[in-house]
């Protein structure tokens, strides 16, 4: 799979073969700069998710994700020191669908144009997508056997490359995040979601590995 451009947009989803999906994710570059953004389709009007070359990453909370909480701050899960995984790269973020968490009924409404389409292991709980950031003149990394959904090269000569792999859990997420989704489905309540149709919506947060995390759950009618 050749490099996208700087500037350019990649889009994916976790889709199995009984075409149970999730939302679908964007992350994109700069053209002349070594930021990267990564949007949540259903979070996108709440939550983005910036790594800016400054060093600093976070997620960037909107006005709207603001308006029921007022004294909630602006940038939140803030990152600002970085161990490298290998010469010239730095693990990002790592997304996480349980398969538990896929639905055949959830149609996304988004026009119509190219969706990468991650494919889910039977044998395992759920997928891991990790984003990864490479510095310019950095050595390629090793891809295999990971499911390569993407890479992005960086105004600044660097890469975004972001792989996805099966893994297993301890505890169906669900189960792990109950607080979190009651408290996330309240503020869909609050922006108008009245329990009659299907949703997606991700818990967010930062981790002791010095990377952010997002978790995609399912919001099922009432």
């Amino acid at each position: 799979m050749a490099a996208l451009s700087a500037g350019s947009t990649a889009r994916f989803r976790v889709r199995d073969g009984n075409e149970r999906s999730g939302s679908s994710w964007s992350i994109g570059t700069t053209r002349h700069s070594g930021d990267v953004y990564l949007f949540h389709r259903e979070g996108a009007r709440w939550v983005k998710t910036s790594f800016h070359k400054s060093g600093q990453w976070h997620y960037t909370v909107t006005e709207v994700g603001q308006s029921p909480a007022p004294d909630v701050p602006g940038c939140l899960g803030v990152i600002k020191e970085h161990g490298e995984i290998c010469p010239g790269w730095l693990h990002a973020m790592r997304i996480t669908v349980d398969r538990a968490e896929l639905r055949s009924e959830w149609v996304e409404q988004v026009r119509d144009r190219r969706v990468i389409d991650v494919p889910p292991d039977a044998a395992f709980d759920a997928v891991s997508i990790d984003v990864l950031l490479g510095a310019a003149g950095a050595a390629t990394i090793r891809i295999d056997p990971p499911f390569l959904v993407g890479e992005l090269a960086r105004g600044d000569g660097g890469s975004a490359v972001v792989l996805a792999r099966p893994t297993s859990i301890d505890v169906p997420v669900r189960a792990a995040l109950a607080p979190q989704i009651r408290e996330a489905i309240k503020g869909l309540r609050a922006h108008g979601w009245d329990g009659s149709t299907a949703g997606r919506l991700v818990i967010f947060g930062g981790d002791g590995y010095g990377y952010l995390r997002q978790v995609e759950i399912a919001v099922d009618p009432d």
